[in-house]
């Protein structure tokens, strides 16, 4: 068995030479991350658009049907591919691709997961 001596100074220059290496990685993906997103279009709607969905979806409240407001019913707007957002008061989803995330804020009732698995489902 060797036992390799190495002083604290080695150690620590090391450690540092590490670090630095690790912030030039971190530096070179947050650049290639900005070029990416300039690359890619987003959503932009006005304020008037915006006004004028939330009117939409309070009119038409009491409907299932219109239970979410997509972002992609504003006809100017440029979207990413594949993310797309639905909200309601109290529900968010948003779907990337075959990837679902869904926020539910709301007191506990019964019945309540499979109305909205079951609107989910009659959305395309």
């Amino acid at each position: 068995q060797s036992c390799v001596q190495v002083d604290k100074s080695t150690i620590v220059n090391e450690a540092v030479n590490y670090i630095k290496t690790l912030e030039h990685t971190l530096q070179t993906l947050q650049k290639q991350r900005i070029e990416k997103l300039q690359n890619a279009p987003f959503l932009i709607t006005s304020q008037a658009e915006e006004l004028k969905l939330k009117e939409e979806f309070l009119a038409n409240k009491e409907s299932s049907k219109n239970f979410f407001v997509s972002t992609k019913t504003c006809q100017s707007c440029l979207i990413p591919p594949c993310f797309q957002t639905w909200s309601s008061p109290n529900v968010v989803l948003n779907l990337c691709g075959d990837d679902a995330q869904i926020s539910v804020c709301s007191p506990r009732k019964p019945g309540l997961l499979a109305t909205i698995f079951k609107i989910l489902g009659s959305i395309n």
